[in-house]
């Protein structure tokens, strides 16, 4: 209000005399009119901005633009699609690891989360691709955008009874665990080539190595150090507490529109097999950011 009234006092003081000996009350109140806030302003789209920064208002129109399921009519969400693949503990023989190409409900590996948590068939914890053999079906396509690769080092090699090879948090440094987790992750990072191909053979993502491909969600964490003593032993246990993961800007691309139907491959080309230091697998999330367009049912 302070502001206002004061907008207000200056307007009028600020007024020139009327002519003929009228009041300048009219003109004051003009001037002072124009200089406060209007009580709405549109920000196109039918948001309306509130006055003196209130939250935006939305009208019925706006509402209108972001309605779903209307016959005849696509919705268009964010909707990354994801999948995981494993890299052994002794390297990729066939020098490439594919993606997309089996989707939710396939059968799933031995070392498959979904064999874990969902029995045979891949689930939302292995992939939530819903298309068939690298394409989308059903009428849905996609916009890539970016692309994203997680990687889950000390990964069990059979999903019976999942037990973890080694943890960040695990030690003692000489034993299990230890660097493994920060030696596996540097190791990936600096092999791998990723390609997005559509249709024929043309790449329209085409880099590496998998370091380039950080994700943007992560655990964040702090390496540790600790010094247990013993009596018996000539020197003391060191243990450790180590994590490492992809950093740097995310990984966007010119983006691609996937039609319905349309042929794509994404995969991870390696040079030659190229083991892990710990001596275990490790998985590998690929996530492709983007939106996912759909028929309304």
């Amino acid at each position: 209000m302070i502001p206002i009234l004061r907008a207000i006092l200056r307007a009028s003081l600020m007024a020139p005399a009327a002519s003929g000996g009228g009041s300048s009350s009219s003109s004051a109140a003009a001037a002072a009119a124009a200089a406060m806030p209007q009580p709405m302003s549109t920000n196109g789209g039918g948001v309306v901005t509130s006055a003196a920064g209130g939250l935006p208002i939305l009208t019925p129109q706006y509402l209108q633009t972001h309605r779903v399921g209307i016959p005849n009519q696509k919705d268009v969400i964010w909707n990354p699609i994801y999948d995981t693949n494993l890299y052994p503990s002794s390297g990729v023989v066939i020098s490439a690891l594919s993606f997309f190409v089996n989707p939710q409900g396939a059968a799933a590996t031995s070392w498959s989360p979904g064999a874990y948590y969902g029995g045979a068939q891949k689930t939302v914890y292995d992939t939530n691709f819903q298309g068939t053999n690298g394409s989308f079906t059903s009428g849905n396509e996609f916009y890539v955008i970016g692309s994203e690769t997680d990687v889950v080092p000390g990964y069990p090699t059979t999903t019976t009874t999942f037990s973890w090879g080694y943890l960040p948090g695990q030690g003692p440094e000489s034993g299990a665990g230890g660097m493994d987790f920060l030696n596996d992750v540097w190791v990936l990072s600096q092999i791998g080539f990723k390609q997005l191909k559509v249709a024929t053979d043309r790449a329209y993502l085409a880099d590496g190595p998998l370091g380039k491909f950080p994700p943007k969600s992560r655990l964040y964490a702090a390496a540790a150090l600790a010094s247990a003593a013993s009596t018996t032993a000539a020197t003391p246990t060191v243990f450790s507490s180590t994590y490492a993961v992809f950093a740097g800007h995310p990984y966007i691309i010119v983006p691609v529109y996937l039609a319905t139907n349309q042929l794509f491959t994404l995969t991870y080309v390696f040079a030659g097999s190229i083991s892990l230091p710990s001596g275990f697998p490790a998985l590998l999330r690929e996530r492709l950011n983007g939106y996912l367009i759909r028929v309304a049912t």
